[in-house]
Order: structure tokens, then sequence, then C-alpha cells
């Protein structure tokens, strides 16, 4: 009896078992694991042992038994991850439906080489198996963050309206193959393949559609919070910079008075004190002067040589606070990274904006030490705290895409360099 379960298993469910792993991990790659994972892979598998070798013995096939899989594996998944029903049902259904696909290609490819069982049919099986899954994690998950909290309630309908048209699915396709056993109709087996493939098709697709508008709605959302926090900012510093500016203008008529009570070194000394808090740009864009004045504040407290040459007029039908997020975060990027850097020659930042042909020029360049991952053209975030972080960097490619304009970023050995492009006098609504 056990042997003839083992060959049953093999033959039969060895290949769901597999599937449904790498289906549920693919899915989940990006919830959070729980500890012990080869222990619940070990349950898992046990549980999928005594669901095999139940119908085995009792010799009952239908829709039932891949329910009750469908329950046992969104169990394990709930004991791998931690997370939601919902959750569990989501990756279980996603691995549903690429180990669907797969099976019913592999059936297709069968009848249509007329390939009998045996081995060379078991390794058409897997093939599409390896096919199947590698397809859909490069097209369809890799680098998708799944996030509970993006799930919204149209979400949740929507998995479990994917789900059960799965079940539909099985249901219909095992109803079709009985027909098919009874007649012996190759055309209604094809036909029944096909369906059966289509549907598991569409159930994936709309199920990782979902969270891909999630994660864009939840980035867009985080993009307009950073911008409005921006321009609060905006709005300080822009106030402090006046003030001090103005003190500062003050401050030299009070020392010119002092001339004859200080000596040339002292009121030298003075001076050139003020000079730091006085701003130094005119680039003819006062939102850029103060992002200048602050940030170029910042790079001398850190020991940082930043050189700038901008023609701000060129900038003017930006909205201010549009300003002063870009090259505020364009800044800032630029010091996180310099300041890593030890070769206190290379702790330099360089930045022009230009104009020519009707377009408006940025061009940065900073030297780096650590390694940059990029993703999609962007570098990728190095912190652990990720509600704002990264953003800054979206938001620039967001607010150059805003007036029509485009944004490359790069490295050529150790220094970065970043050009953005806009329509000079056009404005995207």
């Amino acid at each position: 009896m056990i042997a003839g379960w083992a060959v049953f298993f093999l033959q039969n469910d060895l290949n769901f078992f597999l599937s449904m792993c790498a289906g549920v991990t693919m899915a989940g790659q990006n919830l959070k694991k729980r500890s012990r994972f080869w222990v619940w892979l070990l349950l898992y598998a046990l549980m999928i042992f005594a669901w095999s070798m139940a119908f085995y013995l009792t010799d009952r096939k239908g829709w039932v038994k891949y329910l009750i899989a469908y329950a046992v594996t969104a169990v394990w998944t709930l004991l791998v991850f931690q997370c939601r029903l919902i959750t569990a049902l989501y990756c279980v259904t996603v691995a549903y439906c690429l180990e669907h696909i797969a099976q019913r290609g592999h059936e297709l490819l069968c009848t249509f080489l007329r390939i009998p069982d045996g081995p060379y049919e078991k390794i058409v099986l897997y093939a599409a198996i390896a096919l199947v899954f590698f397809a859909g994690y490069f097209l369809a998950l890799k680098g998708r963050t799944f996030r509970e909290e993006d799930m919204q309630g149209e979400d949740r309908v929507l998995i479990v309206l994917a789900f059960f048209v799965i079940l539909a699915d099985i249901v219909i396709s095992i109803t079709m193959m009985g027909v098919y056993s009874a007649t012996g109709n190759e055309t209604l087996k094809i036909c029944t393949h096909l369906m059966s493939m289509m549907i598991s098709v569409l159930a994936l697709t709309v199920c990782v559609s979902r969270f891909r508008e999630s994660a864009a709605r939840r980035e867009q959302q985080a993009i307009r919070q950073l911008l409005d926090m921006e321009q609060e900012k905006y709005q300080r510093e822009k106030a402090v910079t006046e003030v001090i500016n103005r003190k500062c203008h003050d401050l030299k008529y009070y020392l010119e008075g002092l001339k004859e009570r200080m000596s040339r070194e002292e009121l030298q000394e003075i001076s050139q004190a003020v000079d730091v808090y006085e701003s130094g740009f005119h680039t003819g864009n006062g939102t850029l002067d103060v992002v200048l004045a602050n940030k170029n504040l910042l790079c001398q407290s850190r020991q940082i040589e930043f050189t700038c040459i901008a023609d701000g007029k060129i900038l003017a039908f930006m909205e201010e606070q549009d300003i002063y997020a870009l090259f505020g975060n364009l800044l800032d990027n630029s010091i996180e990274a310099v300041q890593k850097v030890s070769n206190p020659e290379k702790r330099v930042i360089s930045m022009t904006v230009t104009e020519k042909n009707g377009l408006g020029f940025i061009h940065m360049e900073n030297y780096y030490q650590e390694e940059i991952l990029f993703e999609n053209g962007m570098p990728k975030t190095t912190k652990q705290d990720r509600q704002y972080h990264g953003y800054g960097t979206q938001s620039i490619r967001y607010l150059a895409e805003k007036y029509g304009g485009d944004v490359q970023m790069q490295t050529e050995q150790d220094i970065f360099l970043t050009d953005i492009m806009i329509p000079l006098r056009s404005r995207k609504s």
C-alpha cells in the first residue's frame, strides 16, 4: 500500500507540492517571515503527504481534493509569513494560478505532440513548471513590493473573486475532463485546457495588477506628502533667510561705525563670520537662492566644497515649492553621499543650471564612496526606515515629469552624475 501510494505521489502530486511551495514563496517575497522556516516546510510536506494518501486510499477525485489542498497551503502560508488571512489567500491564489498554467500547458503540449505517459511526459511537465514559474517571477513578481497596508477594500474583494474563479475553473475542468473520458472527444479536451489556462492567466493578472496599482497609489501619496512637507519647510527657511540677510546687512553698516574702535583683524574676522550667513547666491530666482544658501551652509558645516553656476531666471515658469523641492532633494542626496567620502579632495559638489535651444539643463556631479544600486533607473535607498526615504529621489523624477522633463542618473567610476532636462516655458498640468 505504502509503495503504491509513493509511486502515485511521485507521479501525480509531487509537482503540485513543489509548485505551491515555489509559488507561495515568490508571491510573499516581501512579507516578513517567521522563524523556523524549515520546520513549517516539513509540516507542510507532512500535510500534503496526508492529503495525497487520504485521496489515494479512498480513490476519490474531484474539486474537493484541490479545495482542501488550497486550505492546507493557506494554513502553511500563515505559519511561514506574518500576514493576515486575505494575504495568505493572495499568495496561494497566485501560486495556484502559476501551477494551473503550467499543468494546462503541459497537457496541451502532450496532446499536440502525442507524448504518452512516461518519463518524457514528466520531463515536459517539469520543464513547463520551470518555464512558467521563471516567466511569472520575472514578468509579474520580481521587484514588486507587496505591503498589506496597501490593500484596500476593493483589493480584498478581487482576491476573493479570483479565488472563486480559480475554484470554478477547477470544478468545470474536472467535469469537462470527465466528459472527455466518457466520449474521447479530443477537441473538448483541448478547449478545456485552453479555457482553464486563460482563466488562470486572467486571475493572476488581476491579483498582480491590483497590487501594482496599490503600490503606485502609495508612491504618489508619499510623494505628495513629502512635497507638502517641503513646501512648509520652504516657507520657514525663506522667512529665516530673509531675516538673516536683513540683519547681516544692518550689522555691516554697524561695523562701519566701529572701524576706529576695533583693529582691522577683529573687523575682518567679524565680517567673515557675517558673510557666512549672508546669501552669496544671486541666480535671478529668489527661491533657488534660498535653497542654495541653506545647502551651502550645510556643506560648509560638513567640510564639503559646493560650487554652482546657475541661471535661475529660466526657472521662472516653475512653482516656488517645486523649485525648492527639486533642488533641495538633489542637494540633500549629494550631501549625504559626499559626507561619507573620506578623501578631503573629493568632498566636492558641483551644479550648473543652463539653457540651450529652449531647454533647461540641470547638471550635478558629486563623488561617492559606498556602492549605489539602481532600480528602474533610480538609486535605491539604503535606509531601513522607508516611510519617506527613497521618495526624495522619486519626487525628483515626479517634478521633472510634471513639467514635461526627464531625469537621468548614472555613475562613472566614483562620480555620481545627475542630468535633468526640462522644456522651458511649458507646464504640465
